[in-house]
């Protein structure tokens, strides 16, 4: 009765598709449901409330059907008796390998040896398949994520072991993926299981900075709208939420004068490219510019493909205030990633040049075949870690892991 009740509401998420669409969806619905029949999850919960949880998420910031589908019965081949072809023949080809690429391997998929990990080569296998599809790697964040939300149901060990894997790997990969959004929350998570206290510390500094940013907003708008009421006619101001990272930054140097600390962080939301440039000019009239804190990602755009002009103003009374100035497109990137282009068959084509460092995988995969510790270190270093840019001639440039030589 609870599943069935779950359809109904599950439908309000697919309204926007067509008859022949929900159709297929429905099919898979039925059968997810139909092999999962009499699984639990460690919550007592049916098993497949966790696909549908899901599924629904994905659909509601605009999933394509294969990818609803994909989820719906993303747990299948590995938990029951139905095979990758029996779901081709049903669904076709690309349901087919969207679900294989978040199924685990085990260990008779990869054999035996001291140099082989299962947890890894499964990432490995992850990484492999995304260079074709990149929907794998956000069904398998978003399965994580959801995961990470019902992980209270865990042991201590076995909760402290998902977040430390959620904290090392697909928080990183979804920032390098540039779905912030998704890697806030999947931070927020891991630090509720591995250091609540600091979360706790660091939730309470985020209100403390929040409150005080609206005072610093209206404050800076109204001198900007002085100086420049007709540029700033189309530009939105808005509050930026700090990082989990830097917060922590921010709380291990709360009290003391430490130069380059900036408590704010305030995006200007413009209609177009030379807008921003120009409110970049506004920003450095009536402020200081702090040196050395001027960043152009959108004629260099980060390794994530994020775009946007920042600097660190310094206001009369001493604060930094760190901008980012963005177009709406560039905004929503920021925030969302690849999930603005990765379900359109058409604007998927744009992520190969919006994340160059995807051409590195399968050089990295195969130096490192067997060797499940070593693909790690370098998928830590090479891909997940932070990188510089080097520029060389003819306005090449080039992205390399920080502290490379």
């Amino acid at each position: 009765m609870v599943l069935v009740m779950e359809w109904h509401k599950f439908q309000s998420f697919i309204g926007h598709f067509s008859a022949h669409s929900k159709e297929q969806i429905r099919k898979a619905f039925d059968l997810g449901q139909q092999l999962h029949a009499g699984q639990k999850r460690k919550s007592g919960e049916p098993y497949f409330t966790h696909p549908v949880a899901i599924a629904a998420k994905l659909a509601s910031i605009g999933a394509d059907e294969e990818t609803i589908i994909a989820t719906l019965l993303h747990g299948t081949v590995e938990d029951t008796p139905i095979t990758l072809e029996e779901i081709e023949k049903e669904f076709g080809a690309t349901v087919a390998k969207l679900i294989d690429g978040v199924t685990k391997l085990s260990s008779s998929d990869i054999g035996t040896g001291p140099n082989v990990n299962e947890q890894t080569e499964t990432l490995r296998k992850m990484f492999r398949l995304m260079q074709t599809d990149n929907r794998i790697m956000v069904i398998k964040l978003f399965d994580r994520l959801h995961n990470m939300e019902t992980v209270d149901f865990l042991s201590p060990t076995k909760a402290n072991a998902l977040a430390q894997e959620t904290q090392d790997a697909y928080a990183k990969i979804a920032n390098r993926l540039c779905m912030e959004d998704v890697r806030y929350e999947l931070e927020e998570h891991c630090l509720r299981v591995l250091d609540p206290t600091l979360l706790e510390r660091l939730m309470s500094l985020r209100e403390k900075t929040i409150e005080q940013g609206k005072s610093v907003l209206k404050s800076m708008e109204s001198t900007l709208r002085g100086h420049e009421p007709r540029l700033l006619q189309n530009v939105e101001m808005e509050l930026e939420r700090k990082s989990w990272e830097k917060l922590e930054a921010q709380l291990d140097l709360e009290g003391r004068p430490i130069s380059g600390l900036s408590p704010v962080t305030i995006a200007f939301i413009c209609p177009d490219r030379d807008t921003c440039y120009r409110v970049l000019g506004a920003l450095h009239e009536p402020w200081e510019r702090e040196i050395l804190s001027f960043r152009d990602f959108i004629n260099t755009p980060e390794i994530n493909g994020y775009q946007g002009l920042h600097t660190t103003v310094i206001l009369k009374n001493g604060m930094r205030v760190r901008c980012k100035i963005r177009t709406q497109e560039m905004q929503a990137y920021a925030h969302k990633g690849i999930l603005m282009y990765c379900f359109d068959e058409t604007k998927r084509q744009k992520l190969s040049a919006l994340l160059p460092w995807i051409e590195r995988l399968e050089s990295i995969s195969e130096d490192t075949q067997n060797k499940s510790e070593e693909f790690w270190r370098s998928l830590q270093s090479d891909i997940l870690g932070k990188s510089i840019t080097i520029y060389g001639p003819d306005d090449k440039s080039v992205q390399l892991p920080k502290e490379s030589t």
